[in-house]
């Protein structure tokens, strides 16, 4: 007879997590071995979002214990297990040594904004560059260490930011790009493509808007799913503006220019 596997489901009618073995009658939980529940009452939880009731929380359901990493911090390593979901938190001291040199390591690393490491490396650098922060309001402690918080200005403005981005965008060529728009003051304006990326990991782009007449530049991040939307939205509306006679010029004499 096969052994039944132990599973996280969660209780939509009290909001809690137990742990529970599926059979033919339905889900049977581990903490009230007697109770049978239909399976439609129930429905798998994420172990990212642990609400465990408090008779399962005592229970061990699984013998070997298999951790993976979900989140780290130069003070301690947050892990859940892959088999009953249970959530952990190791702090640096408990670590082991390999553990500790591979922390230490990666943060060091991710300080110095290594480009293997840190996604963020070209729009810290274009934070750094451009916007200026200035501290306010009173200290705080954040992870042993006293903080403030920042307002940030930029430290140029309308066309003289435009021109410092072209020419600071000359040293960053495969992450940072551009093109102009038409902006609400009939000005030409930029569009600003910053990649989030390492050599070895993608999260998305910044978009910054900079408009010519002053205003102060806005932006928004593209995941990949933004970007998938966008190309098929920005796609269809270029076969519309083609079916038009008076806009198809254009596009066609802009498609040659290109080629």
């Amino acid at each position: 007879m096969s052994r039944k596997k132990v599973i996280r489901v969660v209780n939509v009618n009290t909001g809690k997590d137990h742990y529970a073995t599926e059979d033919s009658e339905g889900w049977r939980l581990l903490c009230r071995p007697d109770t049978v529940a239909a399976k439609e009452t129930y429905e798998k939880s994420s172990p990212y979002h642990s609400n465990l009731c408090a008779h399962c929380a005592g229970r061990r359901p699984c013998k070997h214990r298999e951790w993976k990493r979900i989140a780290h911090s130069s003070k301690y390593i947050e892990e859940y297990c892959t088999t009953c979901g249970v959530r952990r938190q190791r702090l640096l001291k408990d670590l082991s040594d390999t553990e500790r040199a591979w922390l230490s390591d990666h943060w060091r690393s991710f300080m110095r904004e290594c480009p293997k490491e840190n996604v963020h490396r070209v729009w810290h650098a274009f934070q750094d560059y451009f916007i200026r922060r200035v501290p306010e309001g009173e200290p705080f402690e954040f992870c042993g260490k006293m903080m403030r918080h920042e307002r940030e200005e930029w430290k140029w403005r309308g066309y003289e930011l435009m021109c410092r981005i072209n020419k600071w965008a000359d040293k960053h060529p495969n992450d940072v790009f551009i093109h102009g728009c038409d902006d609400s003051h009939f000005m030409g304006s930029d569009m600003v493509y910053i990649l989030h990326r390492s050599q070895t990991e993608w999260m998305g782009v910044t978009v910054l808007f900079v408009p010519q007449n002053g205003d102060e530049p806005k932006h928004a991040f593209y995941y990949p799913g933004h970007m998938l939307s966008a190309r098929n939205m920005l796609d269809y509306l270029l076969k519309m503006c083609e079916a038009y006679k008076g806009a198809k010029w254009e596009v066609d004499f802009l498609r040659e220019k290109k080629t």
